[in-house]
C-alpha cells in the first residue's frame, strides 16, 4: 500500500476536530445505517444463496444497507483470485467457521444468513451516535484517490476512542462460481458476476483511532491512496476504476476480536477525475415515458464534471440507429469534480433502438465523447386466449441493473 494520511487540524491547539460548518456530513441526528460483511467463497456451493439474500436486503433498504464480500474460505487461487491479507485477517480474527455467513454491523450473535433480516430489522430504528459522509476523487491517469471523510457526533459515544475504517470494494468481476446458477441475477451463460468484493482496506484493517467522540464534534480526515492496477496473486484481478466503491464505517472500540460493533456506515460518492480543464462525462442514462405507448421520452443524464473548470455549457448530438438525429444544448453549472443532472425530451420510435449520445462541445470547446444507450419504448402486444386455463410464460432477460425491471399483473381487461 502507498498511503499518505493527512488530518485537517485546527490551527489553534492542533487537535483533530473542528467546530466549523461541515462540507459533507449532516449535523442532524439520523437512523443508523447497516453493513453486512459477508464471508463467502467461489468454491462454496451454498454461497450464491447468501449473495441472493444480501442483494434482496440491500434493495429493501436503499441507501441504508451496504455490502462487503470477504473471500478467504473456499477461495481458490484460480482467476479471479480475490484473496487478500485483509480477507485473511478478518476471517481468522473473527473466527469464521463456515460460509456463507456474515455479521450485520459486527453485532455479536449467530452469523448464519438466516439471521441477517432479523438483525437488520432490529438495528434499522436505532439512532446513530454519529453521521458519516464525504467523497472520493480519483485521477484516472495516475490512479491516485483523494478520500475525504467527515464524522459528526450527534450524541456521545460510550467510548473515548472510536475506529474509522475505509474499505474499497469492486463490482462486476466475471468468473466462475460454484452453483452460481441458483442466483440467476448474477449468472449468465456459465459466468458469474461477482459483486461487492473486498479489494483493500485503506485504513488499518481494524480502523484508525478517532477522538473526541462527544456530541457536537466534527472530525475530518483526508487520505491519499494509489489504486493498484491488479490486486491478488496469482491470477489477480484488474481494478476497474468504473466499478469500485468506497465504504466508510465507525466502530465503537477494538479488542482481540477487532473493532465492533459498527455505529454507522456510508458509501462515499466516487468520481473519476482528470487533469483536463474541460471534461464532461455521462455516467448514467435513464429513460421514462410520460404516457403509455408514446414515442416521446424524457431522458435523464447523470453528468459528471471530471475536469478542473466549471461546466457551463454542453452541446450534444443524439444519433438513433434508425437514422434520426436530435440536437440539444444545455446551459447551467456543474462544479469541478461534481455531478449534475441534465433532462430533455426526445422522440424515439416505439421498440428497441441504440442511441449514441455524443458530446460535441463543452464550454465552447470542441469535445468528442460518446455513450451508447439502448432505448426501449413501450409497445402493446395483444394475445388472445382460448379459455381461462391457458398459461402464459413471460421471460425477462435482465441487464446488470435487473432490479430496475418491474411489472404489474392486471385483470383480464
Amino acid at each position: 500500500k502507498s498511503i499518505t494520511f493527512l488530518s485537517l487540524l485546527l490551527l489553534l491547539g492542533g487537535k483533530m476536530f473542528s467546530q466549523d460548518t461541515p462540507q459533507y456530513v449532516s449535523t442532524e441526528p439520523s437512523l443508523k445505517n447497516m453493513l453486512i460483511e459477508e464471508f463467502t467463497g467461489r468454491d462454496c456451493h451454498a454461497c450464491p444463496e447468501g449473495h441472493k439474500l444480501a442483494n434482496k436486503l440491500m434493495r429493501e433498504n436503499p441507501g441504508r444497507l451496504f455490502l462487503i464480500n470477504i473471500h478467504e474460505a473456499f477461495a481458490p487461487d484460480s482467476y479471479p483470485n480475490f484473496k487478500t491479507q485483509d480477507d485473511k485477517t478478518l476471517t481468522n480474527t473473527i473466527g469464521i467457521g463456515y460460509v456463507p455467513s456474515g455479521l450485520v454491523n459486527r453485532e455479536p450473535g449467530d452469523m448464519s444468513i438466516g439471521w441477517w433480516e432479523g438483525n437488520i430489522y432490529e438495528l434499522s430504528d436505532d439512532v446513530a451516535v454519529c453521521n458519516i459522509a464525504g467523497n472520493v476523487i480519483v485521477d484516472e491517469v495516475t490512479r491516485n484517490a483523494k478520500i475525504t471523510v467527515e464524522i459528526f457526533y450527534t450524541s456521545d459515544s460510550d467510548f473515548n476512542l472510536n475506529d474509522l475504517t475505509i474499505a474499497m470494494t469492486q463490482d462486476s468481476v466475471w468468473g466462475w462460481q460454484s452453483n452460481g446458477e441458483i442466483n440467476p441475477e448474477q449468472y449468465v451463460d456459465g459466468n458469474y458476476c461477482h459483486m461487492h468484493v473486498l479489494r483493500d482496506i485503506i485504513t488499518s484493517t481494524w480502523g484508525d483511532k478517532i477522538s473526541p467522540t462527544t456530541a457536537g464534534t466534527l472530525i475530518s480526515k483526508t487520505y491519499t491512496y494509489d489504486i493498484p492496477n491488479i490486486i491478488g496473486s496469482p491470477n489477480g484481478v484488474n481494478v476497474d476504476l468504473e466499478n469500485i466503491n468506497f465504504i466508510a464505517f465507525v466502530a465503537d472500540t477494538s479488542n482481540y476480536l477487532g473493532s465492533y460493533p459498527i455505529e454507522n456506515a456510508a458509501q462515499l460518492p466516487c468520481l473519476v477525475g482528470t487533469q483536463e480543464t474541460v471534461f464532461p462525462y455521462i455516467d448514467k442514462i435513464t429513460q421514462r415515458q410520460e404516457s403509455f405507448c408514446a414515442s416521446s421520452s424524457i431522458f435523464s443524464l447523470n453528468m459528471m464534471n471530471r475536469g478542473l473548470d466549471e461546466l457551463t455549457s454542453i452541446k450534444m448530438l443524439m444519433e438513433i440507429d434508425n437514422g434520426d438525429v436530435f440536437e440539444y444544448e444545455w446551459n447551467g453549472s456543474i462544479a469541478s469534480y461534481e455531478e449534475g443532472k441534465i433532462e430533455f425530451e426526445m422522440d424515439v420510435p416505439i421498440g428497441n433502438y441504440n442511441i449514441d449520445f455524443k458530446i460535441i462541445e463543452a464550454n465552447g470547446i470542441t469535445f468528442n465523447s460518446t455513450k451508447t444507450y439502448t432505448s426501449s419504448s413501450e409497445d402493446v402486444s395483444i394475445m388472445s386466449l382460448k379459455d381461462d386455463k391457458d398459461e402464459i410464460t413471460i421471460e425477462i432477460m435482465q441487464d446488470r441493473n435487473g432490479h430496475e425491471t418491474t411489472w404489474q399483473l392486471l385483470d383480464d381487461n
